[in-house]
């Protein structure tokens, strides 16, 4: 899936959940007949207000960078954080305006209920746009050519897991030698095709959009450089580890 389109649903999604967590917390604080109502705010004015102020911290928290950064599991680990700290400050502000007003509302506490609200209809908007986006990779629709820097075991053994773990994305197209005498062979029927010298050549030549760097330590010294000639092909940099993480 394209990045652009990627981050207009996860954008859609959180805007959806964030006013719907809203809404029903309003109804039940307001509508419901279930608490003491001192004031009752505008709704529109109030939700407004309230998914600018997500929007902003769940863009400083990270929440709309690139999904295969981190795992589901890092993702709603960080949106309950999130909205704990959230939630929390929106509680401090009420405590603090209330002060201010010399108003005592013990119903305050009830913005907690507002946070299991934010947390499960955010995380659940965000679990279905990651399905539907993993559904759409396992269909072949939006996946990513990649190509792998060494043709050595590191190289073979990520190669083989990303064949394995479809969801990833990736097709591998070639791999990016730093030794000529590797030139023409194959790992999984796809050739060592250049030396990295040539990666502008590579990228334009296979349309490759991810670069998945897997040295041994021995030839590290070449890394700099290889993410230097990188710079400005518009391609993802990997490392191997980041990859290893993002699998398990």
């Amino acid at each position: 899936m394209d990045k652009k389109l990627e981050k207009i649903l996860i954008l859609a999604s959180d805007f959806i959940s964030v006013n719907v967590a809203f809404v029903t917390y309003f109804w039940i604080r307001t509508e419901s007949g279930l608490f003491t109502i001192l004031a009752s705010p505008d709704i529109v004015f109030a939700s407004t207000a309230v998914y600018l102020f997500w929007l902003v911290i769940f863009t400083i928290a990270g929440l709309y960078r690139t999904w295969f950064a981190s795992s589901r599991f890092d993702e709603l680990t960080l949106v309950l954080k999130t909205t704990f700290f959230g939630v929390l400050f929106l509680f401090f502000l009420i405590f603090i305006d209330d002060y201010a007003a010399g108003v005592s509302d013990a119903n305050r506490m009830l913005i907690f209920i507002y946070f299991f609200l934010m947390l499960g209809f955010v995380s659940a908007g965000r679990l279905l746009i990651r399905k539907f986006q993993r559904n759409l990779l396992l269909k072949g629709i939006g996946r990513r050519n990649a190509a792998i820097v060494g043709f050595n075991s590191r190289g073979h053994n990520i190669h083989n897991m990303i064949d394995t773990y479809k969801a990833l994305g990736l097709d591998v197209k070639a791999y990016i030698c730093l030794k000529e005498e590797n030139f023409g062979k194959e790992h999984n029927g796809v050739p060592a095709v250049d030396n990295y010298n040539n990666i502008e050549k590579v990228v334009n030549d296979y349309k490759i959009k991810e670069i998945i760097i897997a040295l041994e330590k021995q030839e590290h010294d070449v890394m700099i450089g290889i993410i230097s000639k990188s710079d400005d092909l518009n391609v993802g940099l990997k490392l191997v580890p980041d990859l290893y993480d993002v699998i398990s």
